[in-house]
C-alpha cells in the first residue's frame, strides 16, 4: 500500500506554535516541497552536532519540531551551533551552510569530510 502525499500547507502559514514532524521538514517521496534540502540521516546528523534545532518529544515516539525554532534556524543557521560548532566556524571564517556536502554545514570534521569524499568519488 502507497503512503498518500502530505497535505500541502505552505510552512509560511503555519503558526509559530506549531509542531511538525520530521517528515514535512527533509526530503520524502511523500513530501515534494521540503523545507531544508536534506535527508532524514544528514538532519538527525545536524541535530546531534548542535547545528539544527533540538526535537520536542511530547510522548515516547514521537518526534516533533517548533515552527517557531525551524524559522529562527532558517534566518540564522550559525544561533543553534554548538560552541565547538562556532569555533570551527569562526576559525575556518566560513558561516555555515545548510547543504548536505559541506563539512561544516553537515557536522563533519575536516577528516571526516576527507573520508566521505573519498566513498561518494567511488560511486560516481
Amino acid at each position: 500500500m502507497q503512503k498518500q502525499p502530505l497535505p500541502t500547507i505552505s510552512f509560511d502559514k503555519l503558526s509559530d506554535s506549531a509542531l511538525i514532524k520530521l517528515d514535512r521538514i527533509v526530503k520524502t517521496p511523500n513530501n515534494p516541497e521540503p523545507i531544508v534540502d536534506a535527508s532524514s540521516s544528514t538532519w538527525w546528523r545536524w541535530v546531534a552536532t548542535g547545528v539544527a534545532p533540538e526535537p520536542v518529544r511530547p510522548t515516547a515516539g514521537t518526534t516533533l519540531w517548533r515552527v517557531s525554532d525551524l524559522r529562527r534556524w532558517l534566518s540564522n543557521p550559525e544561533q543553534f551551533l554548538s560552541a565547538s560548532q562556532r569555533k570551527k566556524v569562526r576559525s575556518s571564517k566560513r558561516s555555515p551552510s545548510l547543504r548536505s556536502d559541506d563539512p561544516v554545514g553537515s557536522g563533519l570534521d575536516q577528516n571526516q569530510a576527507a573520508s566521505r569524499s573519498k566513498i561518494t568519488a567511488g560511486r560516481r
